[in-house]
């Protein structure tokens, strides 16, 4: 499902929307609207509006981009095929796969559709990693404590570290709102391990919100030290400064959270996790 067409639709059934409408993964594409003149922002007394500007550039620009129509593309999933034929591009992130790493030496906690997957005597490898569509997640079932992993260098090498997890599994900068949903469902507990950076901890607060006590922050011992080796351009990566700002005020951070946030706004930088693995 394509998040901009979904928001085209809304403003053509609707007449505008508002700011809080839009996320900032479709922020530049409004923009780029804006800058043609297909859309236009208003800003009101009360907020910020965005609305169709010239009728011709708008139509123009939305064949160019849908040329199926805001229907099609706002379908909540498509093959690849079907990506060249709504958005033209096969690579469009509709559908999209989370890799799973599974740790074979506890394989009676990970069941797919009811069965529990037969790794104890396969003639395997001490760890492998699989990849699953989102969509599919629903008939994983585990049970344990998950790891989760947001960069790939890390969790190709997280075996060795996590040895008691159930499973591993590589996320890529944002938790996937259907992943969330899935690990909502189950009752395993949540290892998070993200760069340390305002992203980071964003993403970890949002969940340790949803989740509770089932998620806990990788935290290693030596992290006060280890920023030594932190990474100034981490934070110029786009939003890093407004939501390093919009944290330093957030008061239901946690104690875990806090610590990153202290030592992010003192080196002014953020460290890679590719340090511990």
């Amino acid at each position: 499902m394509s998040i901009f067409a979904t928001l085209l639709l809304r403003i053509e059934n609707e007449g505008y929307v508002t700011q809080s409408k839009i996320g900032k993964s479709i922020q530049s594409d409004v923009d780029r609207w804006i800058s043609i003149g297909a859309l236009k922002r208003t800003i009101m007394k009360r907020g910020t509006r965005f609305s169709i500007d010239n009728q011709a550039v708008y139509a123009s620009e939305k064949e160019n981009i849908f040329p199926m129509g805001l229907e099609a593309a706002t379908a909540s999933t498509h093959t690849r095929r079907e990506n060249v034929l709504v958005h033209k591009n096969a690579k469009s992130r509709q559908k999209t796969y989370p890799h799973i790493h599974l740790v074979p030496l506890i394989p009676s906690m990970i069941h797919i559709s009811g069965e529990v997957i037969p790794l104890t005597h396969a003639p395997i490898p001490s760890s492998m990693s699989i990849a699953v569509l989102y969509e599919q997640l629903s008939d994983w079932h585990i049970k344990g404590k998950i790891v989760l992993i947001e960069n790939q260098e890390p969790f190709l090498h997280s075996h060795r570290m996590f040895k008691d997890a159930a499973a591993i599994m590589w996320y890529t900068g944002r938790v996937n709102s259907i992943l969330m949903e899935w690990i909502e469902s189950q009752s395993m507990e949540i290892l998070f391990c993200p760069d340390y950076d305002p992203v980071g901890i964003d993403e970890y607060s949002k969940m340790k919100t949803k989740l509770g006590s089932r998620v806990q922050l990788f935290l290693p011992d030596t992290l006060q030290d280890d920023f030594r080796f932190s990474t100034p351009d981490l934070l110029d990566k786009p939003n890093s400064r407004a939501i390093l700002a919009r944290l330093a005020h957030d008061q239901s951070l946690d104690a875990d959270a806090l610590k990153v946030l202290r030592l992010v706004q003192k080196n002014n930088a953020g460290l890679m996790q590719e340090y511990y693995f």
